[in-house]
């Protein structure tokens, strides 16, 4: 019977770490997102800028396929749910990202032609990229809703402790000064 509990708790354990590393990765997304988005990245669209969009746009490819990954295998319908929204919406751009040099593959994941991406229309790039009703600007919106349903089950993971009891996972180490 102690190899049930620990086996309960070790499942608890994994399931916590993947929403906790679930809510991470939405977040990298959210901050690689916010790179490309907004006037105060206006100049990585600009002649000569080349260079620093591919980064930016290799951040944001690298981020999405991260928590397109880890959240597509969750256990939590909210999260795969989620995480399935926002691969609808890449799907949904597919054809006008390909045109800039980004590709979505069969499993969802983008590659960055940096050659491609280079070459293309400035103005094509920056509104499919830049603005906050574009590309980027929905799939940050839709990476939060992910991180958000990352949390909230891992708030309602529990489990029996060792003496029997029910008991929840403690959050508070999650939330700790946020309130």
């Amino acid at each position: 019977s102690k190899k049930v509990k620990k086996n309960t708790t070790t499942k608890v354990e994994t399931e916590s770490q993947q929403y906790s590393n679930t809510k991470k990765y939405a977040d990298k997304l959210t901050k690689a997102s916010e790179a490309l988005v907004g006037n105060k990245n206006a100049d990585l669209y600009k002649e000569g800028k080349e260079d620093e969009l591919v980064a930016a746009v290799n951040s944001f490819a690298s981020s999405y396929n991260t928590l397109v990954e880890n959240a597509s295998s969750s256990s939590a319908t909210s999260v795969s749910n989620a995480a399935s929204t926002m691969e609808s919406n890449t799907r949904a751009y597919s054809k006008s990202l390909e045109q800039i040099g980004i590709k979505v593959g069969k499993d969802n994941k983008l590659t960055v032609d940096s050659e491609t991406l280079k070459a293309a229309d400035k103005a094509t790039v920056k509104k499919l990229l830049g603005g906050t009703s574009s590309f980027v600007g929905s799939t940050m919106r839709l990476s939060a809703q992910v991180g958000a349903a990352a949390v909230t089950a891992e708030k309602r993971i529990s489990t029996y402790n060792s003496s029997g009891s029910y008991s929840s996972l403690d959050l508070n180490k999650y939330f700790n000064g946020l309130f």
